[in-house]
């Protein structure tokens, strides 16, 4: 730690603080004047419907347009000015016509920078924070936005027609590429449906948290499959996705993409997507050639999902790799430990003391019973 005293915390100015015994813990207050307006459905269990192709309908019920929603068309001038949005060429910005909407979050958990396209550290080494070692914090900078799926505002992930939600996985791609310009470190693509998964509006969206260090967990997992790839001359994410094709834990295919139940499942029917090879030679998200077979797949995921489940709250996280690693291109795919991935994680149960106290998950359904229940038959 260095000698400077650790920054005042404000309640406009999110910091990073450092907590010796683990990860260290964003406090953002102004993430406490979100709306909150999401309802729960409760969990009923049950064998879903054959569902191979992927959903090309609209909403299945329920108004599309919510007078109250900052997110209808309609209502743009109750968010900030759109960043980008897919629209007709005739549309003006920050009116209704668009397709697909991205706004800066109006309540973030992360500070915007005071410059753009400056380049930064992309760790969190706390060894230089400001502070005592007890009380090291720093500003926690970056970009935080929203991307909006459908005007629709009724269309959850399961409902979603799979042109649509390309279209708004595509915005996603976008903005990882202008993140990894701007000099940030990483970008985290994030979708919360339901109140138990984290969500305050109910209509379609994501997250995009453009972060200028990478969080330990994910440090930790870049080391562990690294090493993997020494040891074994094979990367952990292939040769995991490869001896799941077949298997009990098989749960559908599209293109190159493979979703499965995974053996180390810590919530019921929690299902991840990847392929057995990086799809660009980077490996990364805004590079990636398969956003068309993604979408399709996740679109069928999260229905069977939602059949099996009784439509569950859920998170769904895309893990990419951090901008650094991708920024210089040219790399050899074979060359590569990890590459993007999708993982779709239903709010099934409640994490009680056991799982608190020692980080430990208990499953009470299988992997491969959830994988028997959601796939194609």
């Amino acid at each position: 730690m260095t000698d400077e005293p650790a920054p005042e915390a404000d309640e406009n100015t999110s910091f990073l603080r450092s907590d010796p015994f683990k990860d260290s813990v964003i406090v953002a207050p102004q993430r406490a004047k979100r709306p909150h307006a999401t309802g729960e459905t409760p969990v009923t269990p049950k064998r879903p419907a054959a569902t191979k192709g992927g959903s090309e309908g609209g909403p299945s019920s329920g108004e599309d347009f919510d007078p109250d929603c900052p997110f209808c068309p309609g209502n743009e001038s109750q968010t900030p000015p759109e960043i980008v949005a897919i629209r007709p060429p005739e549309s003006p910005a920050d009116s209704a016509g668009w397709s697909v909407r991205v706004i800066p979050n109006l309540y973030p958990a992360v500070s915007a920078r005071p410059e753009a396209n400056t380049p930064r550290a992309a760790s969190a080494n706390m060894a230089d924070w400001p502070g005592d070692a007890l009380h090291a914090q720093k500003p926690a900078l970056g970009n935080h936005e929203v991307a909006i799926h459908s005007p629709h505002h009724h269309s959850r992930l399961a409902e979603l027609p799979s042109s649509q939600l390309e279209l708004a996985m595509q915005t996603w791609k976008l903005r990882c590429q202008a993140h990894r310009s701007e000099g940030l470190a990483i970008t985290i693509p994030i979708v919360n449906e339901g109140r138990a998964a984290g969500a305050s509006l109910a209509h379609p969206h994501a997250q995009l948290f453009g972060l200028e260090f990478v969080p330990q967990v994910i440090t930790h997992e870049l080391a562990v499959q690294a090493k993997w790839q020494v040891h074994n001359d094979e990367s952990l994410l292939g040769q995991t996705v490869a001896a799941q094709v077949d298997g009990p834990r098989f749960v559908d295919k599209e293109g190159s993409l493979v979703a499965w139940a995974p053996w180390w499942s810590s919530t019921p029917y929690e299902v991840w997507l990847s392929s057995s090879e990086p799809d660009s030679s980077t490996g990364a998200f805004a590079d990636s050639s398969s956003i068309q077979d993604a979408a399709l797949l996740l679109g069928r995921v999260c229905l069977r999902i939602k059949e099996a489940a009784g439509d569950p709250a859920l998170n769904v996280v895309l893990r990419d790799i951090p901008h650094a690693m991708s920024a210089a291109g040219g790399s050899d795919p074979s060359q590569l430990s990890t590459w993007w991935h999708i993982r779709v994680l239903p709010r099934i149960g409640i994490e009680a003391g056991f799982e608190a106290a020692t980080g430990i998950r208990i499953l009470t359904l299988s992997p491969e019973s959830a994988a028997e229940a959601l796939r194609f038959v």
